[in-house]
């Protein structure tokens, strides 16, 4: 397999790993139908994302988690027993104590997942993620895990979610903790503002709550704009609204810094740090294709800039205000053609 091959696969493993089952079933059936070749190499990958064991064996100690079995717990690890290597700083700190106990998976994406975890060193809980085990170690999709981290931590706004700590001494399980915010995601909210407003229940207030925290993510990718990063994958499952009127924009892995005109590019580095830059190929797909302005459906990454994130903006409001995505689709390239023709349905068509 060439490298091109390689990242091709790659791209569309975690784009896959992404769909609900029933999309993803819907969308592997038209893949064999237009690659069977790539279609076989995806499969393989995605074979191998199973089910996983919840005991953890770290050395010198292990932490053993258990659906049933109440909090985790630690004690000594022996070679024979079956277990995942997990980031190198859950055995780091003082007098061999475990830094970061991990309570339980909140969540999983396409290349990453994230632990509730107990930080033993300050005694507080965070949120710890890593790249999961069955992700492909190239060095693009490793690289873009540490940008993510790296790109969000410089971003300091209410909000934008905090990170606390990098971790990459290891290279095949790079980690970073940041703020584990309690509350739903904006895409919830309005699901369940939908779902009010077909049952015939009042709606101003629920509607201004909604609008409000829209608000409160504007805020926050305009001072990420004024920092020279675009966020380009804006939509309610990024956006948490906490239990204490908190609005958090999450999930930055695919960020990209823009120059001074305004538009998309690897030189102009508004922000610190090394590596941190468009990792994107010309022509590559990347983003939610439900969400996407018209140009970022393309591939055409020389054409984004701050209006593709303000695009993105106006799906989050489609939504509020219609129940769904801008762009719908039988399979995953229908949705996309509809995002490159640029023309969602009137709002007051779906509802009046």
């Amino acid at each position: 397999m060439t490298p091109e091959d390689y990242e091709k696969t790659t791209a569309e493993f975690l784009r896959l790993c992404d769909l609900p089952p029933e999309e993803r079933a819907q969308a592997l059936r038209q893949l064999e139908r237009d690659d069977p070749t790539l279609h076989r190499a995806v499969q393989t990958m995605l074979q191998r994302d199973e089910p996983e064991e919840t005991r953890f064996r770290v050395s010198p100690h292990k932490t053993v988690l258990s659906n049933d079995a109440g909090p985790p717990t630690t004690e000594e690890a022996s070679p024979e027993e079956v277990g995942t290597v997990l980031v190198s700083a859950v055995e780091r700190g003082q007098d061999d104590q475990v830094r970061y106990q991990l309570t339980r998976l909140h969540a999983t994406g396409g290349m990453g997942r994230i632990w509730l975890a107990r930080d033993n060193a300050i005694g507080r809980n965070v949120a710890l993620k890593e790249l999961r085990p069955e992700t492909p170690t190239a060095t693009g999709i490793w690289q873009r895990f540490l940008n993510e981290a790296r790109v969000t931590g410089q971003l300091e706004h209410p909000g934008i979610v905090p990170v606390y700590e990098v971790d990459a001494a290891d290279e095949d399980r790079p980690f970073y903790t940041m703020r584990f915010v309690k509350g739903q995601t904006l895409h919830e909210a309005t699901r369940a503002f939908t779902q009010s407003r077909q049952n015939g229940e009042p709606l101003e207030l629920k509607l201004r709550e909604l609008i409000t925290a829209l608000i409160g993510v504007a805020n926050a990718i305009g001072y990420a704009h004024s920092r020279g990063v675009l966020h380009r994958d804006l939509k309610g499952h990024n956006v948490v609204l906490g239990d204490y009127g908190e609005v958090i924009v999450l999930d930055w892995g695919l960020a990209c810094i823009v120059g001074a005109d305004g538009e998309a590019g690897e030189d102009d580095l508004p922000i610190s740090g090394s590596g941190v830059s468009d990792q994107t190929n010309a022509g590559q797909i990347i983003g939610t294709p439900a969400y996407m302005s018209p140009e970022q459906a393309m591939g055409r990454r020389n054409d984004m800039n701050n209006r593709t994130d303000v695009f993105g903006l106006g799906g989050m409001l489609y939504e509020i205000l219609t129940g769904r995505a801008p762009y719908q689709g039988s399979t995953p390239t229908e949705t996309l053609e509809a995002a490159r023709r640029g023309d969602p349905e009137s709002p007051a068509r779906i509802w009046p």
